[in-house]
């Protein structure tokens, strides 16, 4: 195995643990005892490693294209976002809007992680078509030189 696969090795089970380990923590601190949200925390937290992995480990991709950058961004953003989920209950989101009730806030979380992980899916998905289709493309025109 070269260097640079085993360093990226290294590097994404490092943010596996992270990430995982951040989830479950913030569940705890936060005391949110919904399962539904649990499991679309952890399908969104697992989503984006799988597709950071099958691009950056799986396909060897030696530059790290906008979609990488976009997932680690939503990552860490979300993570940090369930770390600090009451103090935005009870601090930010009512200085900036009305006050909420807590179910109200905990049902547009989950709705907005379903929007996320459709988000990352096609966002993704659509970047895998269009890696493929450059493909076969170079494949084409290289055969014509």
């Amino acid at each position: 195995m070269s260097k640079f696969l085993i360093q990226n090795k290294i590097y994404f089970l490092i943010l596996c643990f992270f990430s995982i380990f951040v989830v479950f923590f913030s569940f705890y601190k936060n005391d949110i005892d919904s399962f539904y949200s649990f499991f679309l925390s952890l399908s969104f937290v697992t989503i984006i490693l799988l597709f950071i992995y099958y691009f950056t480990i799986y396909k060897l991709i030696f530059y790290f294209p906008i979609n990488i950058l976009f997932n680690i961004y939503l990552l860490i953003t979300f993570l940090y976002f369930i770390f600090n989920y009451n103090y935005i209950l009870f601090n930010t989101y009512p200085a900036f809007f009305n006050d909420l009730d807590t179910i109200v806030f905990h049902n547009l979380f989950n709705d907005a992680i379903i929007l996320l992980i459709t988000t990352i899916f096609f966002f993704n998905f659509a970047f895998f078509l269009i890696v493929n289709f450059l493909k076969k493309k170079n494949k084409l025109f290289s055969k014509f030189k």
